[in-house]
């Protein structure tokens, strides 16, 4: 062909004027052929293409046996399961005799002929759950970002011994199962038997539960029981599992997945730390999860009624999670709205061995005291408030509505009585899973009294009856949680059952005790102040704590209030500590040749109008105040519980959150 031929493809010549000719408006815009999406072909298919190909190169007279005269390949193994083609051109070509050979026709062949494996599905395994459709391309590392981590771990080697395993979930079924009931125990045994004898060939789902369940073990067991039961420091351990879980979540492609076992493993390394920053962001990730998996608080008909059932299980420990955090941060929604939750059913109140997965109906009810007592307690409190036509539908918390200080006390009552009458009366104290339901019940009726009737609710309301009341809650608060504290039940658990008024009705107490210094009251006060600080040392020795040094100051000044009306041959070990702490400061700032603090030289506590927080909480070399706080300036201690320094999350103090 000639290099002046104009390369025109079409027959016609080119029409001059276009639009008169074609009688169209002209159109200008660029026309980009449609992008047709490929499909993958079935075995058949590519099977027939090859077939095509051979007799188009057999018509040709082209050689395409296995000889490798021609041009020379190189196989690159991948992954033990896969592989690459690659040319390169040969060192000493030679050339047939048909010019059409001197073409590569391999190298033209399409992609899915030079490689028809790559272009087929991989085959589905145990080992890869179906995932839940999307639109959108996700990567498979999206996971990674929330932790940091990448595929391809294998960990079959960090799984404790099968004896060990055992002693795992024995714990976990002892004493965490009971606070939660995300599991079911009898199933989920025969699976760990059965995963037991193979464990490098366990499925990815069961896996990561696996992992969930050692670290939620390690999380909730002290440093000197780690090592007695594991013979393992804590701290490593928990490490380990926690980033073993991590990674087991990543390769199940938990974002994706549709195994509710994932969902599960998610809620309890959740669990393992319900405070933490961490938890706070995927305890939103939980809810959008179980939302995506059908998991709404409603039965799908679909389903069994052993999986509807297990399902909203996990969706009122989801939801309730999630709304402990929003509690702990100012301006945070719940992802789930307390109107939604009203159409949600609560679960059976049935022990788990009377559910099974081929039951076709649910057990029956007879209001007995079963393992769901703890978990279908704090539901059923959301119920019975909800329900009231006291309560708005609009509101979450006290501080959301208007309500007259005896419309609160009907609904505290309310909830009081039928805690009593479908709870506590059938509880055997003797029973140590009733023994904490009953201590639950009482802390969530105290907590209630004590935010209703709180000064700095109900200002107008300061008589000395209020004042009585307030502080006999606040003294029930703190026993209620030092006899919680020591139960073997995991205390990171109980602080998600229970909201966390400790240090506020702390405050109280210490204020009480200004004016209040004999009495059997008085006395289980001190008591109980006694216990708490001597299980809380940092309440003494973190003396860079603005909030724990002012609370000191309130203990010294009501220790001094009691030793001057009442003859007392000793101090609690708590005050000659605090002592011990202020003397030292004050002896680094004005010189060691100054006599100690004592009582007797302790300035009058001033007014609150006179008083300046937080100055007067600051000593400095000319001033010698160490007791010198007001009496009660509730601004002034909202102010301290609220400050963002003290905790990573949600004002944590002493591992209490503190909501309104």
């Amino acid at each position: 062909m000639d290099d002046s031929t104009p390369n025109n493809l079409d027959s016609k010549p080119p029409q001059k004027n276009a639009c008169v000719s074609c009688a169209r408006p002209c159109d200008f815009s660029l026309r980009v052929a449609s992008v047709r999406s490929r499909k993958r072909p079935a075995d058949e298919d590519i099977h027939a293409r090859l077939h095509r190909y051979e007799e188009l190169l057999r018509k040709n007279n082209i050689d395409f046996g296995p000889s490798d005269d021609w041009i020379h390949t190189t196989v690159k193994q991948q992954d033990d399961s896969s592989y690459t083609l690659q040319t390169a051109p040969s060192s000493t070509p030679s050339v047939p005799k048909n010019t059409n050979a001197q073409r590569n026709w391999w190298a033209e062949l399409s992609e899915e002929l030079k490689n028809p494996t790559e272009q087929l599905p991989p085959p589905r395994t145990h080992e890869d759950p179906p995932s839940v459709e999307s639109s959108v391309p996700t990567s498979p590392e999206t996971a990674a970002l929330l932790f940091g981590m990448q595929r391809g771990s294998r960990y079959a080697k960090s799984h404790p011994l099968p004896g060990m395993i055992f002693k795992f979930w024995q714990f976990f079924l002892d004493y965490i199962n009971p606070l939660i009931k995300v599991i079911h125990a009898p199933t989920m045994q025969r699976e760990i038997l059965k995963a037991m004898d193979n464990l490098q060939e366990v499925d990815k789902s069961l896996e990561v539960l696996l992992f969930s369940i050692y670290t939620i073990v390690v999380a909730s067991i002290s440093a000197a029981d780690c090592l007695s039961m594991f013979a393992c420091e804590r701290a490593p351990l928990l490490a380990q599992f926690r980033n073993a879980t991590q990674q087991a979540l990543i390769d199940a492609d938990f974002l994706r997945t549709a195994e509710f076992k994932v969902l599960q493993a998610l809620l309890l390394f959740m669990l393992c730390d319900p405070n933490s920053e961490e938890s706070f962001i995927l305890s939103t990730v939980s809810v959008r999860l179980a939302e995506r998996l059908g998991i709404v608080g409603k039965d799908n008909p679909e389903l069994s009624f052993f999986e509807n059932e297990m399902r909203l299980r996990a969706w009122w420990q989801i939801v309730f999670l999630d709304a402990r955090a929003a509690m702990a941060r100012p301006n945070v929604s719940t992802s789930v709205t307390a109107a939604e939750m009203d159409e949600v059913r609560l679960p059976y109140n049935v022990n788990d061995s009377e559910l099974y997965p081929e039951m076709s109906g649910p057990p029956l009810e007879n209001g007995r005291i079963t393992d769901m007592v703890c978990c279908i307690m704090k539901y059923d409190a959301h119920r019975i408030m909800r329900q009231s036509k006291l309560f708005p539908a609009h509101a979450r918390r006290w501080v959301d509505f208007e309500m007259s200080l005896s419309d609160k006390d009907k609904l505290i009552d309310l909830v009081d009585k039928v805690y009593q009458e479908k709870y506590v009366q059938h509880c055997d104290p003797k029973i140590p899973l009733h023994s904490l339901a009953i201590h639950l019940a009482k802390v969530g009726i105290s907590r209630m009294i004590f935010r209703a009737h709180h000064p700095r609710n109900n200002p107008e309301h300061a008589d000395p009856q209020e004042s009585d009341l307030v502080f006999l809650h606040s003294v029930r608060l703190i026993e209620y949680d030092n006899s919680i504290r020591h139960t073997k039940f995991p205390q990171q658990l109980l602080r998600h059952l229970i909201a966390k008024t400790q240090l506020d009705a702390l405050i109280c107490v210490l204020t009480g005790l200004q004016q209040r210094t004999v009495g059997e009251l008085v006395e289980n006060a001190w008591k109980q102040i006694e216990i708490f600080y001597r299980d809380h040392i940092s309440l003494v020795d973190e003396t860079e704590n603005t909030l724990y040094k002012a609370m000191g100051d309130l203990a010294l000044k009501a220790w001094q209030t009691r030793a001057s009306v009442v003859r007392l041959q000793t101090k609690p070990d708590f005050i000659s500590r605090l002592l011990h702490k202020r003397n030292s400061q004050y002896a680094m700032t004005t010189g060691p040749h100054n006599t100690s603090i004592e009582f007797s030289e302790a300035p009058s506590i001033p007014k609150d109008q006179d008083y300046t927080a937080p100055a007067s909480l600051v000593a400095t070399p000319t001033e010698r105040h160490p007791l010198d706080t007001p009496e009660v300036d509730w601004s002034f201690w909202d102010g301290l519980l609220a400050d963002p320094g003290f905790g990573s999350y949600g004002q944590e103090i002493l591992g209490y959150n503190f909501g309104p």
